[in-house]
């Protein structure tokens, strides 16, 4: 017959198995949550940022500064169904699998590379490979953008352990 008490102790195999799955289970439980007001806040400075970058570069290629301000109105009503149909979304779309990344300099990192090249799919299509400069400009200048909207968020952002 065998002890009793010889059964109540485990295995050490089995206990180290026992805390590494413990270990897995917490660093599987950490997770951004970026939240409605991070999201909105980080959207429309982004879209805002854009709107007074593209009212800019107008007016100086005018030549006369007043009057490329003008073009402001423009960009906001025209601009906010763009960035309200393709942007947010694919803010939401990026934001996801970055969730489980704990360096949010990371997460700054992702939004410019992939608003940038997505913006530079969108130009170059749109534009039709005439103006490879004006593709790399806007581009640059949206993947800017992005970086400075989801780095503007990071202090609002909750991390979840």
């Amino acid at each position: 017959m065998t002890d009793p008490g010889s059964a109540a102790q485990p295995d050490p195999g089995t206990q180290q198995v026992a805390q590494q799955a413990a270990r897995w289970a917490k660093e599987d439980s950490f997770s951004m949550r970026y939240g409605a007001p991070a999201l909105l806040t980080g959207w429309i400075v982004t879209f805002l940022l854009f709107c007074l970058g593209l009212t800019t570069a107008v007016a100086v290629s005018a030549g006369d500064i007043m009057s490329g301000w003008y073009f402001l109105p423009f960009a906001l009503m025209y601009g906010f169904p763009v960035a309200a149909i393709i942007g947010l979304p694919l803010a939401i779309v990026i934001a996801a699998p970055l969730r489980r990344v704990r360096d949010q300099r990371l997460h700054v990192l992702g939004f410019t590379l992939a608003i940038g090249g997505v913006m530079a799919l969108i130009a170059a299509a749109l534009f039709h490979g005439d103006s490879a400069m004006g593709v790399l400009w806007l581009s640059l200048w949206t993947a800017t953008c992005a970086a400075i909207g989801r780095a503007s968020v990071m202090k609002m952002v909750a991390r979840r352990n």
